[in-house]
């Protein structure tokens, strides 16, 4: 329903309209008459109507006048002008500055009330469409950080590809605060006991209080970003708020060390909590330096390596500026002689990377004095960046978890040898799983959700919660799951759990309610409903049926 005011200097005009339109059937719920503009002005301002039928010519304010203001205070009112023939030019005037439409006086009572009805129509059409664009715009606010996190990602393994004009206008696109000219630091959290799935309620609230965390240590220093880099593993990249220097000088100044030392000074605290809150165990490795963007990919790669390594759970670890720890004490092998092999696994180039550790372990096998601490360093060197390779390009289950407690202890290769095979296949089958992915990301993605439904049938496994551990809009994951398995997703959970279900009916012996409990149904009620819908038996006839069998 609508209000309208109709306002004219003569008295009898406006009550006898007031009185047509409210025997008039249009949706009006208010009729209101003002006998001047400032009259009508005052009321408007009180009311706010949706139509003012007006005449234009009235004494000390017009009916113009009038129009301005009103579209002053409410934008959407429409105004509809009343006018003789001598005052044409004004009506045409009106018709200028945006009101609906004018009338010629003497005016049929038919002619009004379809004039109006026209003006609702206008009206309903324009609110539709304001509705229809805020309805759009919430989808993209709420679709946001789902393609912040994926552009955070892509970078991992593209960002050198990326032109900085290109990065800059992706960034304003995403509503993302940084530069491409300014460096970045940042850190990764990563989940220790990944044995402990974590519910999508779980992951988001660890993500929560991340965020909180960074936006009182350096709110008003930095800006930063949270986003979940899969495998367990949290990533926040951060950038100083002010410019490193004046465009031209490159990096001039220095960021402030406070910075580092904030940061690595509350990560214990956040690792108890974290324990506490969650039950989990995580740890945390920490960039000490600022540095271009373009190598962000590659200090990420060092940081999850790293991370994964290291002896232990609940570590802070924090690396060296430089790639290597190898001491200068080893004669005849130098820090040199791994860049060469760490250059090959950036470029995933197996045979320089094969032909650059032929040449290192040969220096190694011909030098004596070699301690053991540097055979270590360098061999956790290269570990690490083949596991930061398989992590940044999401091929992580590339690395089985026998490899990787073989790629943290150097002791468990007999000889180099047998050390080089080792190592030329780990980076072989990390280099296969990527172009795997490279070739059919699409196919890779709905096999990884439905090995994660297998192996969370005991979750409620919502839509939303397996688009978020997927790290994709669940509107994209549900069209691209229906398309490779000709199976609603949530159709494809449902027929799991129900065949799980008659299995522990059959088999265990279970209660009924306990069964829905464990396959994450809150109502009993509801699971007899969609097992019965599944089988065409309810879960106590199934058992009987299948006992009677037996």
């Amino acid at each position: 329903m609508y209000k309208i005011m109709i306002v004219d200097d003569e008295k009898i005009i406006v009550e006898g309209l007031a009185e047509m339109l409210g025997d008039s059937g249009l949706p009006f719920s208010v009729v209101d008459t003002a006998g001047s503009a400032a009259e009508a002005l005052e009321k408007h301002r009180e009311v706010s109507f949706d139509f003012i039928l007006t005449d234009i010519r009235m004494p000390r304010m017009d009916g113009l006048e009038l129009f301005e203001k009103v579209k002053a205070i409410a934008d959407g009112c429409k105004v509809i002008f009343l006018s003789g023939y001598s005052d044409f030019e004004y009506a045409r005037t009106a018709l200028k500055l945006g009101a609906s439409d004018y009338l010629l006086k003497p005016v049929e009572d038919e002619e009004v009330v379809a004039c109006l009805r026209k003006a609702i129509e206008l009206l309903e059409q324009e609110r539709s469409r304001l509705i229809s664009q805020e309805q759009t715009e919430k989808k993209l606010n709420d679709s946001l950080p789902y393609a912040q996190g994926e552009f955070f990602r892509n970078l991992l393994h593209s960002l050198q590809d990326i032109p900085s004009s290109l990065l800059d206008d992706k960034l304003r696109e995403l509503h993302i605060p940084f530069r491409s000219t300014e460096r970045v630091t940042g850190f990764v959290m990563s989940l220790d006991n990944m044995e402990k799935a974590m519910s999508f309620m779980d992951d988001a609230l660890l993500q929560f209080m991340l965020h909180n965390m960074i936006d009182e240590l350096l709110g008003d220093s930095c800006h930063f970003r949270c986003f979940a880099a899969g495998n367990g593993v949290i990533a926040v990249l951060i950038q100083s708020k002010e410019p490193e220097s004046d465009e031209g000088l490159g990096y001039a100044r220095e960021k402030p060390v406070e910075v580092f030392d904030t940061l690595h000074g509350r990560l214990r605290e956040v690792q108890e909590i974290v324990g506490r809150a969650f039950k989990v165990v995580c740890s945390f490795a920490l960039l000490n330096e600022w540095i271009p963007w373009e190598q962000w990919a590659y200090a990420y790669g060092r940081l999850i390596g790293g991370i994964k390594l290291r002896i232990g759970q609940g570590q802070i670890f924090v690396p060296s500026r430089e790639p290597t720890q190898i001491s200068q004490a080893s004669q005849g092998v130098t820090s040199d002689m791994l860049l060469p092999v760490m250059e090959a696994i950036n470029l995933k180039d197996v045979p320089a990377f094969a032909a650059g550790l032929d040449r290192l372990l040969e220096q190694i096998d011909r030098t004596t004095g070699i301690s053991e601490n540097d055979l270590t360093a360098w061999f956790l060197s290269i570990s690490g960046r083949i596991v930061g390779l398989s992590q940044q390009n999401r091929a992580a289950s590339a690395i089985r978890p026998e490899d990787m407690a073989r790629m943290s202890n150097l002791r468990m290769h007999n000889n180099l040898t047998q050390l080089r095979s080792f190592l030329v296949r780990m980076l072989q089958e990390v280099v296969d799983e990527i172009g795997m992915q490279q070739r059919n990301p699409t196919e890779l993605l709905v096999g990884q959700v439905k090995q994660y439904i297998e192996t969370h049938l005991y979750e409620n496994l919502s839509l939303e919660m397996l688009a978020d551990k997927a790290h994709v809009n669940p509107s994209y994951l549900s069209r691209v799951f229906k398309q490779y398995t000709h199976e609603q997703l949530t159709a494809y959970v449902t027929r799991l759990k129900m065949e799980q279900a008659a299995k522990l009916l059959r088999d265990n012996g279970m209660r009924v309610q306990d069964v829905a409990t464990r396959l994450g149904f809150d109502n009993p009620n509801y699971f007899a409903k969609v097992f019965r819908k599944a089988t065409g038996l309810s879960p106590h006839e199934y058992r009987v049926h299948h006992s009677a069998i037996r």
